[in-house]
């Protein structure tokens, strides 16, 4: 199947998708949450109050749900430290997302690139497309390393979490669609959900799905102020 699937007219551009959308893809322990930063520091909420799961972990595709962003994951347990510091956080958030603009247009040119792929295949054949895309690829998997690596202080990187993000990306560049998700993952720091939700345009609603997350979960919700 996979010798018929590469021969194929399209088969090099359905592969290159099919790692995209795996590399896109992450799972959230239950009590962890993705919230989004807009410019009013007013985050959103994009875990499901009724999550799909796997292994009673939610699954989400970044590409899907948080598209070129960077986002936080909080967590329901950990240590609340007050409005002041939950409010830094999010202000230090949104300028790493910011900083980080370059990198999203990177990702979209990526991304269409490989959009072009399968086209191009259509009219030209498979080959003629490889060769026409395949250097601007990695050309771009190179630049974003090269973004990542000088920038690695304001994205909140270490120097070892910078230096083994570059290679991937630069060993297999279709990544790039999805560096902002690893950004995201990289950050050391996860806030109270709790938190980051009483910031939220409608704090009730936030809370609400949190409380509907953690239930189906079969988490205790007792505790954590939902009730």
């Amino acid at each position: 199947m996979f010798e018929d699937l590469a021969a194929s007219t399209f088969g090099f551009w359905v592969v290159a998708w099919i790692i995209v959308l795996a590399d896109s893809a992450f799972l959230l322990e239950p009590g962890k949450f993705v919230f989004t930063v807009p410019r009013s520091f007013r985050p959103k909420l994009k875990s499901a109050s009724v999550p799909f799961t796997l292994k009673n972990k939610e699954l989400i595709f970044a590409i899907c749900s948080v598209p070129f962003r960077l986002f936080i994951v909080s967590d329901i347990s950990a240590a609340n430290r007050g409005p002041r510091d939950t409010f830094k956080m999010l202000s230090t958030t949104y300028r790493r997302e910011r900083r980080a603009r370059s990198l999203a247009v990177v990702a979209l040119v990526a991304l269409l690139f490989l959009t072009a792929g399968p086209v191009i295949a259509a009219v030209r054949g498979v080959q003629f497309s490889v060769t026409a895309l395949l250097p601007s690829l990695y050309a771009s998997g190179i630049a974003a390393s090269v973004l990542i690596w000088t920038r690695r202080k304001s994205l909140g990187l270490s120097s070892g979490a910078a230096l083994r993000m570059s290679a991937e990306l630069v060993l297999c560049p279709v990544c790039v669609v999805n560096v902002l998700k690893r950004i995201s993952l990289a950050q050391s720091r996860q806030p109270n959900t709790l938190a980051v939700a009483h910031f939220c345009s409608s704090p009730k609603e936030a809370l609400s799905a949190i409380s509907e997350n953690l239930q189906f979960h079969g988490e205790q919700v007792h505790g954590f102020g939902l009730d």
